[in-house]
C-alpha cells in the first residue's frame, strides 16, 4: 500500500498526484484516521459480513463521541450477574441463514432494524448459523468503524475441523500488514438459548404502504447531510436523552420534512417546518403521504452508506407507513432490504409487522 497526495486541477473531478510514499507509519496512520474506506475492495466474504453489520451498528461518528453505551436498549431479559439481577442489552446478531440471505438485528428484541442482505454469490450452507458476538464486536469497532478492513485478506465460509471449539463454520482472516491471522467463528443454533437470546424478523404477510419515494442516491445524500450528518456532531453520546430518542419523517408532495428534538412539556418536536424540508427535485419520483415517528439511530447508517458507497444504477426505494419504514437497494454483490419499525416519543419500537426470528425455518 502507498499514501497519494493529490490536488484538485480545476476541470471536473480529475486529480493530480502530487507526491506518495510507502512509509509504513504513514500508510498505518493514514488507515486509521480516512473516514470511509471503499469495502468493495474487500474480499467477497468479508466484505458482505461487514456491509451487512454496518447497516445495523453504531456509526463511526457517533463510537468516537463514546455513544456506544448508549446506542443499544436494554432488554426485558434479567441474568444473574455476582447475584445481582441485571437486565441483558440489545445487541446485533448475524445470521447466516441456508437460503443464502445474511439476516442481521438485535438480540433479545421483539422490533428491532432487520436487515436482509441478499448476496448474488450465496454463502452455501445446509443450516442457518450466527456469527459470534465477540468476532461481530471485533468487525464492527475495529474493521468497520477503524477502517482496518483495507489491511485484511480473507478465506471464503470454510468448515470448522477443530474438536476444542465447538463452531461449525469459520472465515479466516490475515493481516497483510502484521501477517497475522484470525478466525471468526459461526454457530448452529443449537448452542442459543431460544428463550432469552431471540431476535426478530420480518412478518411474511404482505405489508401495505402510504407513500413511496423511489429516488437517485443524489436525493438521499441530500436527506443524510440535511438531518443526520450534523445531527451527531451536536448531539455525541447523548442518544438517551428524551429529546433524542425520536425523529419523524413527514411525507409530502413537495419532500420529507424531518421533525426532531422533542420537547416534553409542549409534547411536540421543535424543530419541524419549511427550514426541515429536503424538498423532492428532478431525482425523485414520489407517491402518496404520509408520517412515520421512528428512532433517528436505525437509519443512520443506512442513509450513510447510500451517501457514500455506490448503489446500483443509482436507484434507491424507500416507502412507508405510520408502523413501518421499508429502504431498498442494490449494490454490485447484493441486494439489501432494511425495515424500521415506528417508535414511540420514548423509542419503544412498534412490534407490529416483526415475529420472532426462528432459525432453519
Amino acid at each position: 500500500m502507498v499514501v497519494v497526495l493529490a490536488k484538485a486541477t480545476g476541470n471536473g473531478n480529475q486529480l493530480r498526484v502530487v507526491g506518495s510514499t510507502a512509509q509504513q507509519t504513514l500508510v498505518d496512520n493514514a488507515i486509521m484516521q480516512i473516514g470511509e474506506v471503499d469495502f468493495a475492495n474487500a474480499p467477497a466474504s468479508l466484505r458482505m459480513l461487514c456491509e451487512a453489520i454496518k447497516l445495523n451498528t453504531i456509526p463511526k461518528t457517533l463510537q468516537k463521541y463514546g455513544a456506544r453505551k448508549n446506542f443499544y436498549n436494554q432488554s426485558k431479559v434479567k441474568i444473574l450477574n455476582d447475584g445481582k439481577e441485571q437486565k441483558l442489552l440489545e445487541n446485533t446478531r448475524l445470521v447466516l441463514q441456508r437460503n443464502g440471505t445474511i439476516l442481521v438485528s438485535k438480540s433479545t428484541s421483539d422490533a428491532s432494524l432487520v436487515t436482509y442482505y441478499i448476496p448474488s454469490k450465496k454463502f452455501l450452507l445446509n443450516e442457518d448459523i450466527w456469527l459470534r458476538g465477540s468476532d461481530r464486536y471485533w468487525l464492527e469497532t475495529e474493521l468497520i468503524n477503524e477502517s482496518e478492513i483495507a489491511l485484511y485478506d480473507a478465506t471464503d465460509l470454510e468448515k470448522q475441523k477443530s474438536k476444542q471449539i465447538k463452531a461449525t463454520n469459520q472465515v479466516t482472516l490475515k493481516n497483510t500488514l502484521t501477517k497475522q491471522s484470525r478466525n471468526i467463528y459461526f454457530y448452529d443454533f443449537s448452542r442459543i438459548d431460544d428463550a432469552t437470546m431471540y431476535q426478530p424478523a420480518l412478518v411474511a404477510d404482505e405489508i401495505k404502504y402510504d407513500w413511496e419515494v423511489k429516488g437517485n442516491a443524489s436525493y438521499f445524500r441530500r436527506l443524510y447531510e440535511h438531518h443526520f450528518e450534523g445531527w451527531q456532531h451536536r448531539v455525541k453520546h447523548r442518544l438517551h436523552t428524551a429529546n433524542n430518542k425520536a425523529v419523524a419523517f413527514e411525507v409530502s408532495e413537495d419532500g420529507i420534512t424531518c421533525e426532531k428534538k422533542w420537547d416534553k412539556a409542549e409534547l411536540c418536536f421543535t424543530q419541524t417546518g419549511a427550514r426541515y424540508l429536503t424538498a423532492f427535485g428532478d431525482d425523485v419520483e414520489a407517491n402518496g403521504t404520509g408520517r412515520i415517528v421512528f428512532a433517528p439511530t436505525d437509519i443512520i447508517a443506512v442513509l450513510d452508506m447510500i451517501s457514500k458507497h455506490k448503489v446500483k444504477n443509482n436507484s434507491i426505494t424507500m416507502m412507508g407507513n405510520k408502523d413501518l419504514l421499508y429502504v431498498n437497494f442494490s449494490n454490485d454483490v447484493a441486494e439489501i432490504q432494511v425495515y424500521i419499525p415506528s417508535c414511540s416519543i420514548t423509542g419503544k419500537r412498534n412490534a407490529k409487522y416483526f415475529t420472532k426470528f426462528v432459525a432453519n425455518d
